[in-house]
């Protein structure tokens, strides 16, 4: 061990709480397109279908840009799931 990770090893740090910050994104249930959820995107720049910028199911923000399923749920965030369960 360094002598320098052995000072660090033996102050005494003071503990805060520190919220962490993820990017929101927006996805396009047709073609899997995805932007960054800026409040000024509303549709697909590649296909033109509206973005969906939460999960359908559950309402949790998509935080994964190439989520094809909500980690939370588990539903497909594909336009025939999407509509079926409208």
């Amino acid at each position: 061990m360094s002598i320098e990770i052995e000072k660090m090893a033996n102050q005494k740090f003071n503990h805060t709480r520190v919220k962490t910050v993820k990017t929101c994104y927006k996805l396009c249930p047709s073609c899997g397109n995805f932007s960054i959820n800026t409040g000024h995107d509303i549709f697909c720049i590649v296909c033109g279908e509206k973005l969906i910028e939460e999960c359908p199911n559950c309402k949790e923000p998509i935080i994964y840009p190439t989520a094809k399923y909500c980690p939370v749920c588990g539903v497909n965030f594909s336009k025939k799931i999407i509509y079926e369960r409208k």
